[in-house]
């Protein structure tokens, strides 16, 4: 904000183009500030308050603050003021903010909201900042050999916004505008310590008393420090009974501690006894190496696709896309599936080639754009032969519940442990290598089938398969996918809960459909 010159509400302008993270909330921020600016002057008292503390989120800031619950008492209660002061007349909202201005400078004897009850007789605990405006006969202040520590060790970037210096501090090394830095924020740390110690002392009425122990190595910026700079007498000597703050006594009473009871010494480790046992050991932390490395060279996921084409190259059975360009026949066949994918059966096959054509220029790649007449052609041919088939006939009959029906199941099937390459060595378990009782791991199926459809009061799936090949050899090739298809059936009949359901692979070049 401060780069862009944005601080001020009113110029809300200079914001637009800002793309940080909290923009819109600083817009909006800015929008009820110049709203209430507008408005305020002229509400009475109790609206302008209450507008004021609709429109900004100032309670939320104040619990969010260090002393949160505090400050949301004292908000409330000046909310509380402006409520009794609404019956002056012509006290405006600019008016009551200018006599809240003068009390503060004024610094009128005003105790904070309180939190409980002022009439309880009880012991209170409470920090000074608490205790501010407040009043007790009796105030004991302890702990006045605690001081500011050793600082910070982590690295430190810090800032002095009246001059802009910026420094750097690095465990015992750090910039030359650190030490600039630094130095303002001792003394300013020094001041505060000052003022908390003169707000704590005030605030007894009758009795002050102040405890704290006198280490053989005193830390920095005690309370006690700060006694002693001001004191006449040695602070913690026992020949002082009485010290002196200019004219006022100060009863000293000093305590000597006895001898501190020794720290319990850490008894020794066990020391482990020699062992000749180290070749059983290796060999069976081998094992379990071994183990640990099968278990992460199976696979989590598997897929139809995946199994079928692990058993094709261990058969040495050829590819479904031997003929031709592979890329190109994988391409047809994606391409083929979007169009069937929001295809309706029952629509004229002359609009395919609409269809077609959409698809070709949505998801044909720039480096196959210059043949993408020619796939256009193959794939209307690929579909005109399909249109024309029993099994298309089938489906404009049929009820279709699914198309690219994704599903997830957990497999212990044939192939389980392969990572697309059906090695069934990798595939076993680890139950030997760890513990006889250990189960083998989980392995996820998942897949997606093509259609889903009803017919004749039966569920049945289909899978489209673009393969080249001969209709005397589509029986064979079917053959090929008998554990895809029943996997896909296993899916189905888990998720609906029935045995008999239909498959059958749609050989869509050839227009023929194989029950599987």
């Amino acid at each position: 904000l401060r780069e862009r010159g944005a601080f001020d509400y009113r110029q809300r302008e200079r914001l637009s183009g800002w793309s940080r993270p909290r923009a819109e909330a600083v817009r909006q921020l800015y929008v009820g500030l110049d709203e209430l600016h507008r408005t305020a002057p002229a509400d009475p008292l109790p609206e302008a308050m209450d507008r004021l503390f609709a429109r900004l989120p100032i309670l939320e800031l104040a619990a969010a603050s260090l002393h949160g619950e505090q400050a949301v008492a004292n908000l409330k209660k000046v909310r509380q003021m402006a409520a009794e002061l609404a019956e002056r007349p012509h006290l405006t909202f600019t008016a009551f903010v200018e006599l809240m201005i003068t009390r503060l400078e004024e610094q009128p004897e005003e105790a904070e909201s309180a939190l409980a009850e002022e009439s309880l007789e009880a012991v209170r605990v409470m920090t000074i900042h608490k205790a501010k405006g407040l009043e007790f006969p009796v105030v004991i202040l302890p702990g006045f050999h605690h001081g500011t520590g050793r600082g910070r060790e982590l690295p430190l970037v810090s800032q002095d916004w009246a001059t802009g210096v910026f420094g750097i501090n690095w465990g015992e090394c750090c910039s030359l505008g650190a030490v600039l830095v630094n130095e303002k924020v001792r003394l300013r740390e020094e001041a505060e310590r000052r003022r908390l110690f003169y707000v704590g002392m005030t605030r007894a009425k009758e009795r002050l008393i102040l405890s704290g122990g006198w280490p053989s190595r005193p830390s920095k910026g005690t309370f006690l420090g700060l006694l002693q700079e001001v004191a006449t007498g040695e602070v913690g000597a026992a020949g002082s009974p009485t010290l002196h703050i200019g004219p006022v006594p100060l009863e000293q009473t000093v305590v000597t501690a006895g001898e501190r009871a020794p720290k319990r010494r850490t008894p020794a480790p066990a020391r482990l006894r020699a062992s000749t046992e180290w070749a059983a050991i290796a060999e069976r932390w081998a094992t379990r190496d071994q183990a640990w490395a099968a278990l992460r060279a199976a696979a989590v996921h598997v897929t139809p696709t995946g199994l079928l084409q692990s058993g094709d190259k261990k058969a040495g059975r050829p590819a479904s896309h031997a003929a031709g360009d592979p890329e190109r026949s994988r391409l047809v066949g994606t391409l083929a599936h979007r169009v069937l994918q929001h295809w309706d059966f029952s629509d004229a096959p002359e609009k395919l080639r609409e269809r077609i054509a959409a698809v070709c220029r949505q998801d044909i790649a720039e480096d196959r754009a210059g043949k993408m007449a020619e796939i256009e052609s193959e794939l209307q041919e690929l579909l005109r032969t399909f249109t024309a088939s029993e099994p298309y006939r089938e489906l404009q009959r049929a009820t279709i519940l699914g198309r690219e029906v994704p599903f997830v199941m957990p497999w212990e099937g044939e192939g389980r442990g392969a990572r697309g390459k059906g090695s069934k060595e990798r595939a076993k378990p680890l139950a030997s290598s760890l513990s006889p009782r250990a189960s083998r791991p989980c392995v996820v199926m998942e897949g997606v089938i093509d259609v889903v459809y009803r017919l004749d009061g039966k569920i049945h799936l289909a899978d489209y398969k673009t393969d080249r090949v001969q209709d005397s050899e589509v029986p064979a090739r079917a053959a090929a996918y008998e554990g895809q298809a029943r996997i896909y059936r296993e899916a189905v009949s888990r998720c609906l809960g029935m045995t008999d359901v239909g498959m059958q692979l749609i050989f869509m070049r050839n227009g023929k459909a194989v029950s599987v």
